[in-house]
């Protein structure tokens, strides 16, 4: 999912585009947008052929995050369409400068939600870090030395705190 991601995200950087708000994009939506349903039936078929419990319990699936990532993909698609759909009815210029656009402005939610949907795709790459005969142990070594410096960092400001109460 992150190659397509990766690919969707340099063309639209390479891409000229001015910052108006038609609701165009790229041209590769569509491209995104087939490899993410197309991603998604392949989990329902997934959890069909395992059953449900199965499939919730396996300890090899991500099936949480995934979700998660679809969901915030969808949106993103809902948000693109809906932008479409608002360049038609709305009498709003194509050259409005972003800073005066409406906060909630349906280009604004798809580039949110697709900024999050990208990080977690990228995201998931850490199972194939898991996975690498070098680099699992370095993880899972990192992950315990993170949770004893996240008690030094509350031990820490615990120590300041009380310094700065009694002064």
């Amino acid at each position: 999912m992150c190659e397509t991601t990766l690919g969707y995200m340099f063309w639209s950087k390479c891409t000229p585009t001015n910052q108006s708000s038609d609701g165009r994009g790229a041209g590769l939506e569509i491209v995104l947008v087939v490899f993410v349903v197309g991603h998604i039936w392949n989990l329902v078929r997934m959890c069909m052929l395992q059953g449900v419990k199965t499939f919730i319990t396996c300890l090899h699936n991500w099936y949480e995050y995934d979700s998660i990532t679809h969901l915030l993909f969808l949106l993103t698609f809902i948000f693109w369409l809906s932008a479409l759909v608002e360049k038609e009815t709305s009498d709003i210029p194509d050259d409005l400068e972003r800073k005066y656009w409406h906060h909630l402005d349906s280009i604004l939610m798809a580039e949110g939600f697709f900024a999050v949907a990208t990080i977690l795709a990228f995201g998931r790459l850490l199972l194939l870090c898991q996975l690498n005969y070098y680099l699992g142990p370095l993880q899972v070594s990192l992950g315990k030395m993170t949770k004893d410096i996240a008690k030094f960092v509350v031990i820490f400001f615990l120590l300041i705190l009380s310094f700065t109460a009694g002064k």
